[in-house]
């Protein structure tokens, strides 16, 4: 399955990345939510691990509106470190797979993504 990443953070966005691949899938990046979503609408991945902090809160949310937008099903995951209820009480909340908190172990996040296969 095809996942892209979407982390402002490079180091970050590629350790994912390459931890992934490791696991049998193909990683794409994007570090911004304009390529994210021309990559997602070129690429059409299977799932998106987001980085709610996109580098800013609302560059997140709306990616997670564009996303869903889009004409086929994708699996959004979102990560961040902020509290879940502040993310829960938000109307994109219910438009995300799965909200994971960070910090997240590679086994969970690997589990998450097989879900959907």
């Amino acid at each position: 399955m095809k996942v892209l990443v979407v982390d402002d953070d490079q180091d970050q966005r590629q350790l994912r990345s390459q931890l992934l691949a490791q696991h049998g899938f193909e990683a794409l990046e994007a570090p911004d939510r304009a390529i994210a979503k021309s990559m997602a609408i070129e690429h059409r991945p299977g799932a998106v691990v987001l980085d709610l902090g996109l580098p800013t809160l609302d560059d997140g949310l709306a990616l997670i509106r564009e996303l869903r937008s889009l004409d086929w099903e994708i699996r959004l995951i979102v990560l961040t470190g902020r509290q879940r209820s502040a993310f829960e009480s938000r109307p994109e909340a219910k438009l995300v797979n799965d909200l994971l908190i960070k910090p997240i172990s590679t086994a969970k996040l690997i589990r998450t993504l097989r879900a959907y296969q």
